[in-house]
């Protein structure tokens, strides 16, 4: 790869009781190999809140890459009132599966993985500085085709965890 541009964009602001934040981002780079494309790779996100709730999302895509071709998004809401924050979050991805390429990397056509997750969470300010949380999770992994041009490696499952931050 030779002569990499990108290029990113982001706001941070208020318009009365409504807080805003956006942000883009766009490159690409030239493909040195004979006949090779050049790889390019663009996101977007906005986030918008108000009286304790806010909503946000994204979405990032990247082409031309051989065998690194993908796209995710992901939406959210988070609501925080007096001490207690809870939220909840879904993302989707998918990409090209690179198990699969070939020694000119070339992917079979439909040689997916796929992945989706549900996050939900939840905190408790104890006091100035000492949070604690708890978070669940369910993650499903899906793969067309598996290592060797066997089954896919699908994989889903439950997460559980919790969370002490301390901030001085």
């Amino acid at each position: 790869m030779a002569n990499v541009f990108d290029v990113g964009l982001n706001y941070i602001g208020d318009f009365g009781p409504v807080g805003i934040e956006a942000s883009g981002r766009w490159g690409i780079a030239q493909n040195n190999l004979a006949g090779g494309q050049n790889p390019q790779i663009w996101g977007a996100g906005l986030r918008v809140g108000v009286a304790g709730v806010t909503v946000g999302g994204s979405f990032a895509e990247q082409n031309n890459t051989a065998f690194s071709d993908g796209r995710a998004f992901d939406v959210g809401i988070s609501y925080e009132t007096g001490p207690w924050a809870m939220s909840f979050t879904y993302l989707n991805g998918e990409n090209a599966d690179d198990e699969q390429a070939d020694a000119t990397l070339a992917v079979p056509a439909g040689s997916d993985e796929n992945a989706q997750q549900f996050l939900a969470g939840v905190s408790y300010a104890l006091a100035q500085g000492i949070t604690v949380g708890g978070y669940g999770a369910y993650v499903d992994f899906e793969e067309d085709v598996g290592d060797a041009g066997g089954a896919g490696d699908d994989v889903d499952g439950i997460i559980v965890g919790g969370a002490i931050q301390i901030e001085f």
